[in-house]
């Protein structure tokens, strides 16, 4: 048995079977970092010995018959981004090298107390702003399928220990795609919930003495191995947190339904944003299996719902929250110096919003609203919204902080944010969840995913049509890379 090809889902049954033990299960997988993390570098704290000590107290109150949780002995990851008490978290920003925290965020916490074992802390750009992996701390995460390709971001550490068995389950946040995308290039699941569904306090950004500005994008996410795995999550996440005033209650257990009685639509581009032939090819391919397994399938073109104002919406959003907590001098010089340097709807809209006053500040919340409500229409007695993730799999390596460096997507290119996160980024805007599957590879390997998007604070009904989706289309994820040895060093 290969404990690292193994779904969360199923080392949970193993373990409380008594099949293996928990201490066994730690040690097949701090093997498996060994092996691999020392050229993947997804994993940049371990937590070796607390996790061996972790795992032999969850055996030994197996053994008393005590049951912790649903994660009873589970090692998982987190994404360096969440506090963890009596463990390092840096956020890949540099001054933060060697904070300790002091206390657990809540989605930590909440891992805890249904019997996890945090096995480590895994990689991220500084201050999770980028769709690659690579800061100054502990330098690039590769790609488990292509040493020269990047995993993505902002979760890349979660999206490529999972692909490479060193983790069954990691615990991400998503403010444009950061769970969504990485879980793409790497052939694995994630999750990205509604909006206040799970809590996200004790993440960071913000740094100490900051004001909070994620609170209208920014939500955990999970990156695992099945569907079953991203339901348990919601399931042990879910649950409210006091401090966090905008978290709702764990949701209700839906029967599950067969896959011929779900309703889609789909899309293969967005606005002027294509993608490659072979995404288009995937995507199309299973909106047509999906029809001839009887489902309900249609077309979304691009006069249903404007995508140009969901990205520019997004950018002005994403504008306020980033620049906020910069001096005013610097505020002044963006709306200035942005459109010098960038081409994309999202990126000049957020400059813009650089300087916003409070009335500017209102007026994108009211468009938000309404972009909201339109986009509720659309979804209207939908079960399921078919999209690309990204425009092409994974792209090679870019320096470090080039995020608007172009991709080339089939001869055409866009600018590297929009090509990125055009697909994604209207749904952390509008706040409603979103599921990744890995569908099929490219010619030279690749991996292809696809974002089923559904209504808001229906998150239980999404997995389910993930779950119906995946075993009717017999997704699995792709099998665990080659053994890298022979990887080139990341360019610089």
């Amino acid at each position: 048995m290969h404990l690292a090809l193994q779904t969360a889902t199923d080392l949970s049954k193993i373990i409380l079977n008594r099949q293996i033990t928990s201490v066994e299960l730690v040690n097949e997988l701090l093997n498996t970092i060994d092996q691999k993390n020392r050229t993947l570098n997804a994993i940049v704290t371990l937590n070796a010995e607390s996790a061996r000590q972790r795992a032999k107290a969850a055996d030994e109150a197996l053994g008393r018959g005590e049951v912790w949780g649903p994660l009873h002995g589970i090692p998982v990851t987190v994404k360096d981004v969440y506090k963890t008490k009596g463990m390092r978290t840096t956020a890949g920003h540099t001054p933060l090298k060697d904070y300790v925290p002091s206390t657990d965020a809540c989605v930590v916490a909440q891992l805890r107390n249904a019997g996890a074992i945090i096995l480590g802390k895994t990689n991220t750009p500084a201050l999770a702003m980028d769709v690659q992996t690579e800061n100054r701390l502990f330098g690039a995460t590769r790609n488990p399928w292509h040493p020269d390709r990047t995993c993505g971001g902002s979760s890349g550490g979660d999206a490529a220990a999972v692909a490479s068995g060193m983790s069954p389950m990691s615990t991400g946040s998503d403010i444009g795609g950061s769970v969504r995308i990485p879980a793409h290039f790497c052939g694995v699941y994630a999750f990205k919930p509604s909006d206040g569904v799970v809590s996200i306090a004790g993440h960071i950004p913000p740094l100490k003495g900051q004001v909070n500005t994620i609170r209208h994008l920014a939500v955990p996410g999970v990156i695992a191995r099945s569907v079953a795995d991203l339901q348990l999550w919601l399931n042990v996440v879910s649950s409210s947190d006091r401090s966090d005033k905008r978290t709702s209650a764990p949701f209700a257990t839906l029967a599950p339904r067969a896959l011929k009685s779900y309703r889609f639509i789909w899309s293969d581009s967005f606005g002027e944003l294509t993608t490659t032939r072979d995404t288009q090819h995937a995507i199309a391919s299973l909106a047509s299996k999906l029809a001839d397994a009887g489902c309900q399938v249609t077309k979304v073109t691009n006069d249903d719902i404007s995508i140009d104002q969901l990205w520019r919406c997004y950018g002005e959003i994403f504008g306020v929250m980033a620049f906020a907590n910069l001096p005013a001098v610097l505020r002044w010089m963006i709306p200035l110096m942005m459109p010098l340097l960038t081409q994309d709807p999202i990126s000049r809209a957020g400059g813009k919003m650089a300087t916003a006053g409070v009335k500017s500040w209102f007026a994108a919340l009211e468009r938000r609203d309404d972009l909201i409500k339109k986009m509720s229409v659309l979804l209207d007695g939908v079960d399921a919204w078919i999209t690309p993730v990204c425009a092409g799999p994974a792209f090679p390596h870019r320096k470090m902080d080039k995020i608007h460096t172009p991709i080339d997507v089939d001869g055409t290119r866009f600018p590297g944010n929009l090509a990125a996160t055009g697909f994604t980024c209207p749904f952390n805007l509008t706040g409603f969840p979103a599921v990744v599957l890995p569908l099929s590879r490219t010619a030279d390997g690749l991996p292809i995913g696809v974002q089923l998007v559904g209504r808001f604070q229906h998150d239980e009904e999404l997995l389910n049509v993930a779950e119906a989706m995946s075993n009717g289309m017999r997704f699995r994820p792709a099998a665990l890379p080659l053994q890298p040895e022979t990887f080139a060093p990341v360019p610089k």
